[in-house]
């Protein structure tokens, strides 16, 4: 590949671990999957993400690969643990896989909470546009009033379906 393409091509998304996540306060979960982007877009409520409080309809991009908080609005102190691949666990080690599940893409301690985020998680830098993710702060979030809310209507869309190719 010649260096332009290769480029054009590094800004491209691709391959994301997505899901929606559905919270009753409190709550709090340290994220120490590694990823080296993750996007949260608070689609219910609000949550805080090292400390920074989002409101619903606000989007944040997470660049990783170091460890993080994502909390209820009071910021409570993490009880749950992801983990490299997803694993899910409470801090001192039980498995919360099928007790958080509701459903393919679904996950969290409620069905309907007070918080609900969609999560995009790139574990790779040539899943998340390398060049880019770099470029990115620690942190960045776009407030709602920025935010594309069409796009973040469609996503809803796609992961509340519970076909397997949605």
């Amino acid at each position: 590949m010649d260096p332009l393409t290769h480029f054009l091509d590094g800004p491209r998304a691709v391959r994301a671990f997505a899901l929606a996540m559905h919270m009753s306060a409190p709550w709090g979960v340290e994220v120490r999957d590694n990823a080296v982007l993750t996007v949260l877009a608070v689609t219910s409520g609000e949550a805080r993400v090292t400390g920074v409080l989002l409101e619903e309809g606000d989007v944040a991009l997470v660049r990783g690969p170091e460890p993080y908080d994502v909390t209820d609005a009071a910021g409570s102190p993490p009880s749950i643990e992801i983990g490299p691949g997803q694993q899910c666990t409470t801090v001192d080690g039980r498995d919360l896989q099928e007790e958080f599940r509701r459903g393919i893409r679904r996950w969290g301690n409620a069905t309907d909470g007070g918080t609900a985020l969609l999560v995009g998680t790139y574990d790779r830098p040539d899943q998340a546009g390398g060049l880019v993710a770099r470029a990115l702060p620690r942190l960045a979030v776009v407030r709602r009033d920025r935010a594309d809310a069409d796009i973040v209507r469609l996503l809803v869309g796609e992961i509340s379906r519970e076909d397997p190719a949605a």
